[in-house]
């Protein structure tokens, strides 16, 4: 609300009447702590708007300075620069945030693999554990370091591979995105902003890695060739 009470002084051209009761508006709600007075105090609420406006006018036309006359095209400038100073930084960091930490939302814990064979319909075996044939797609969970991935089928022989584990390139390439633009905006203006960025990101990274969906198995589609087996009778 105080921030709604702008300088008046000194303007070219002058304030106006209606700038002036708009100021004392503003002044008398920051002292009464009412935007709209009750019934009971209504009366009493006016007046002390009409009396301000009264001696604000005559502030505002009695001051005398040789500063020269302020614009209001230049004071409507300043203020945007004081917004994005005060906000700009803040819409930043929470979209640096949004996007640093949404593996969860946009990986999920856990992440589908295509695998294939030629032949199809190999058996496959996950770790041990038989499932779907060829061609399928498997959901593995991104939190384990290594999946073991063998096909079967009768008169060719077993291949096995391992998918190996690492970081997601969405999460890595996100943490780093924004910090570019908020370090080129300087340190003075936005070092808490930067900081709490930092620090905001961090964390979030670090939920991500907890619970896997952070990570990513490579390669994320399979594709076998498998052997006929030499006892096999063609």
């Amino acid at each position: 609300m105080c921030r709604s009470i702008k300088t008046l002084a000194n303007f070219a051209p002058p304030a106006t009447d209606d700038e002036i009761r708009a100021s004392a508006l503003q002044f008398v709600r920051k002292l009464s702590g009412a935007t709209k007075p009750s019934k009971a105090n209504e009366a009493v609420f006016n007046q002390a708007v009409e009396e301000v406006t009264e001696a604000a006018q005559r502030l505002v036309r009695s001051l005398v300075t040789t500063a020269p006359p302020r614009t209001r095209e230049e004071e409507a400038r300043k203020a945007r620069e004081r917004a994005r100073a005060r906000y700009g930084g803040t819409a930043v960091l929470l979209l640096c945030v949004c996007l640093a930490g949404c593996a969860s939302i946009r990986n999920g814990r856990t992440q589908s693999v295509e695998v294939s064979s030629l032949p199809a319909g190999a058996r496959v075996v996950v770790d041990g554990v038989p499932g779907a044939v060829t061609p399928t797609v498997l959901e593995l969970p991104r939190k384990a370091k290594a999946v073991e991935v063998r096909l079967e089928m009768a008169g060719y022989d077993a291949e096995r591979l391992v998918l190996s584990r690492r970081a997601s390139r969405w999460v890595m390439g996100n943490a780093g995105l924004f910090a570019p633009l908020l370090l080129n905006q300087g340190f003075s203006s936005y070092g808490p902003v930067l900081l709490g960025y930092l620090v905001a990101v961090a964390a979030s990274m670090g939920i991500d890695f907890m619970n896997g969906s952070a990570y990513e198995h490579v390669p994320e589609r399979v594709h076998i060739a498998l052997t006929r087996s030499p006892s096999t009778p063609d």
